[in-house]
């Protein structure tokens, strides 16, 4: 579901979007909570969901939606530390080359020799034998 159709406003009071659709959800959750029932007291009360939203109560609506965020954040976590973990190969092998007096550069394309599938096997195997993980 697009962030647009979310609900974003209660009885009381109402949200502005963020434009990151995990926290829209949260919010949007809190709203559609709101809009059911007038007293949180009730928000564990069986109400069938609102548009884009799990689960048989508001209570559930709003902690599907902060889990799907916390799913969204891990993912994005480890992407970001792959990508982190990449770049230190990289720049770990421009620095080796660097120190041979050799441009790993062809082009657009990263140039090796040796029995290796990738660059990052290369690389990750010089670092193994340099740090005694042979």
């Amino acid at each position: 579901m697009s962030d647009e159709n979310l609900r974003m406003d209660a009885y009381y009071y109402s949200f502005n979007e963020t434009g990151q659709t995990e926290v829209d959800l949260i919010l949007s959750a809190i709203a559609c909570a709101g809009k059911s029932f007038h007293h949180t007291d009730q928000w564990n009360d069986e109400d069938s969901p609102w548009p884009g939203h799990t689960g048989n109560s508001p209570i559930e609506w709003i902690c599907n939606a902060a889990f799907s965020a916390a799913q969204e954040m891990a993912r994005l976590k480890a992407e970001v530390e792959a990508l982190r973990k990449d770049a230190a190969r990289l720049d770990r092998l421009e620095m080796e080359c660097e120190a041979y007096g050799t441009d790993v550069h062809e082009g657009n394309r990263w140039v090796i020799d040796g029995p290796f599938a990738t660059l990052r096997d290369a690389i990750d195997a010089g670092m193994g034998k340099e740090c005694g993980h042979d």
